[in-house]
């Protein structure tokens, strides 16, 4: 099972405080209509050396954050419900492909499995939004996501190599 815990409060809170404080960063990128937050390379931190509790607290926190901290007026309810949920079953899709039972034995390499993470915290991050977008706009999903967050899958996994080359740092 999971274990709903926080092993080393220091780290915790400075992890949550600089992915809180990131949370208004936004990065614009070439293809794409929008922006894309940091948040997710402080997820993919998390997942890569946090426990399941910190980096959902840690995620949902950012995204929270995000959608009070990067709006001229506040969002609806429903917008910051959805976003937050959608958040934490991306990271726990993600936190599992890194942790889960089966994750050694699909690739003993920790960078591999979180840039495989990434991956998956890609899909399930941004296929929730789009399908929103393709149902309130009256469009095919496929157009959408591919028009709108296809050119963002390298960005994530950039995000994963930087994880997993910081955590490689860290633990010299």
């Amino acid at each position: 099972g999971i274990a709903w815990k926080i092993d080393d409060w220091p780290k915790f809170i400075a992890y949550l405080l600089t992915a809180l404080l990131a949370s208004r960063l936004k990065v614009e990128l070439p293809e794409i209509t929008g922006t894309i937050s940091v948040n997710f390379l402080f997820i993919l931190l998390g997942i890569a050396q946090l426990t399941f509790t910190e980096t959902l607290i840690l995620g949902c926190s950012a995204i929270m954050a995000q959608c009070f901290l990067t709006r001229r007026r506040w969002p609806r309810i429903e917008q910051v419900f959805f976003n937050t949920s959608s958040a934490a079953v991306a990271i726990a899709a993600a936190y599992f492909t890194y942790h889960g039972p089966w994750s050694t034995r699909l690739h003993p390499n920790s960078a591999f499995l979180l840039m495989l993470s990434a991956a998956i915290y890609f899909l399930f991050n941004t296929l929730p939004v789009a399908t929103i977008i393709a149902l309130t706009e009256n469009k095919r999903l496929q157009k959408i996501w591919t028009d709108c967050y296809f050119w963002s899958l390298p960005y994530y996994l950039a995000g994963g190599a930087l994880a997993a080359m910081f955590g490689w740092l860290t633990q010299k």
